[in-house]
């Protein structure tokens, strides 16, 4: 089993979706009314607006603002990436081939698919501090 580290997890969640799907499921649950029992004790009231609580959370949340983060630096990247590229770690993430089939499958060598995967990781690891 090859070793996978985060920056390969994180291309492979952005390939397959997974990274769209996180940033809107944590804005979906940030977005829950958040109801709060103050067990019979007096405390002043909050004068915001549910929608403005909300908006206020989503806003300053930091997990979600690093997940959009990561997505606007793969979506920048990767819109400048050559074909091979992102025909290579398609195949790799999406299609789920190891590199042997993906290096069968483009006629390229495994050497070549490898140099491809570091120069491509090496580009977004300083921006995403991985």
């Amino acid at each position: 089993m090859p070793k996978v580290d985060k920056l390969d997890r994180l291309i492979g969640d952005y390939l397959t979706g997974r990274l769209d799907a996180a940033i809107k499921m944590r804005e979906l649950y940030l977005r829950q009314p958040k109801y709060q029992d103050s067990l019979g004790v007096q405390v002043q009231r909050n004068n915001t607006a549910p929608q403005e609580a909300a908006y206020i959370r989503v806003e300053s949340d930091d997990r979600l603002t690093n997940l959009k983060y990561q997505k606007e630096v793969l979506d920048t990247f990767w819109a400048i990436a050559d074909d091979d590229t992102k025909e290579a770690l398609t195949l790799y993430h999406k299609r789920g081939l190891n590199w042997n089939g993906v290096s069968v499958e483009m006629y390229i060598s495994r050497k070549a698919l490898y140099k491809i995967n570091c120069k491509f990781k090496d580009s977004i690891r300083d921006l995403l501090s991985m």
